[in-house]
C-alpha cells in the first residue's frame, strides 16, 4: 500500500523541477521515492550536486536609469552634519544599534 506524500514548495522551483524531470522521462512521484531511499540508505539529506546557477543579471536601459535616477533625487535628502559627527569611528550598523538601544531604554 502507498501513502500520499503533502509538502509546500515554492511554485517557481516546482516547475522548473517538474519540466526537468519530463525531459529526464521522470516524475515527482519518482523523485520523491529516490530521495527516501537516498536518506534511508544514509541516514542524511540529500545534497545539490553542484550550486544553483546565479540568476540573470538585469541591466536598465537609459530611460529607466533617468526615471530611477529622478525618482531617488526626489525622495532622497542629504544627511546633516550633526549625523555624521555623532556616527565617529562607528560603522553605521554599529551606530544604529546603539541608537535603537537608546530608543528603546528611553521608553522605560
Amino acid at each position: 500500500m502507498d501513502s500520499i506524500v503533502t509538502a509546500r514548495v515554492p511554485i517557481e522551483i516546482k516547475s522548473q523541477a517538474a519540466q526537468m524531470l519530463a525531459q529526464m522521462g521522470s516524475s515527482t512521484t519518482k523523485l520523491i521515492n529516490a530521495a527516501f531511499e537516498y536518506l534511508l540508505a544514509t541516514g542524511e539529506l540529500p545534497r545539490a550536486a553542484r550550486s544553483a546557477p546565479a540568476p540573470a543579471r538585469r541591466s536598465l536601459n537609459n530611460e529607466q536609469r533617468a526615471e530611477l535616477t529622478e525618482f531617488f533625487c526626489a525622495t532622497s535628502s542629504p544627511a546633516p552634519t550633526s549625523f555624521w559627527d555623532e556616527l565617529g569611528d562607528r560603522s553605521y550598523k554599529e551606530a544604529m544599534a546603539r541608537w535603537r538601544k537608546e530608543d528603546y531604554e528611553a521608553l522605560a
